[in-house]
């Protein structure tokens, strides 16, 4: 987000791409922070790492604060036929979590991706909020309309890895395009949370 908004960023994003962070007074530097500092202490640490930089992971399990089943949730919740949606034109790509699994555990065992760092995620299906809040209220089938909200501060407008470095290092094809993957994550938090069991997913 640093990066974006001071200088701009190539769309994929490559591995490549300098880091820079906000005011450390903004809410998410410490985040941004977080994430550099961890990067640089297994580099330099002499083991023998790969760093993962996930990009929009979804699916089961993962808690109800991340966008797409926090939509899910918004839609089936939805008495009065409306759905707040924030950052309506932001876009995203999402990987569903079997097929980052899958990427990961290739890199892992690949002796050729030591010592480096590696986007993990999707450079295709790009989406924006308000598209995305619209599959889901489709998959749902339920009647409701998109009311469009501020943005979300510290929301980049664009977030899409270049993953050409990590098809050099590993071959697999993705498994769950965003409809395939939307179906299996909404199957899942409409049996085990949203029909009240709420299932290890606060």
């Amino acid at each position: 987000a640093g990066t974006l908004y001071h200088y701009g960023l190539e769309f994929p994003t490559p591995e490549t791409t300098p880091l820079t962070v906000n005011d450390l007074k903004e809410a998410r530097t410490s985040y941004m922070l977080s994430k550099i500092y961890g990067e640089a202490m297994c580099l330099h640490s002499e083991l023998p790492v790969t760093i993962i930089r996930p990009h929009n992971f979804y699916g089961p399990r993962m808690g109800l604060s991340h966008v797409i089943p926090e939509l899910m949730k918004k839609v089936v919740d939805s008495d009065n036929g409306v759905v707040d949606v924030f950052s309506v034109n932001h876009k995203r790509t999402f990987c569903y979590i079997t097929d980052a699994v899958q990427m990961i555990q290739l890199l892992a065992e690949s002796e050729q991706a030591i010592a480096e760092s590696y986007n993990v995620g999707n450079d295709d299906e790009e989406i924006a909020m308000g598209d995305l809040a619209q599959k889901i209220i489709d998959l749902i089938g339920k009647d409701v309309t998109i009311n469009s909200m501020p943005t979300t501060p510290g929301s980049p407008e664009r977030r899409c890895p270049s993953i050409r470095k990590l098809k050099k290092a590993i071959s697999y094809t993705k498994q769950y395009p965003l409809d395939k993957g939307l179906q299996k994550t909404f199957a899942w938090y409409d049996a085990n949370v949203f029909s009240g069991q709420k299932v290890s997913a606060i």
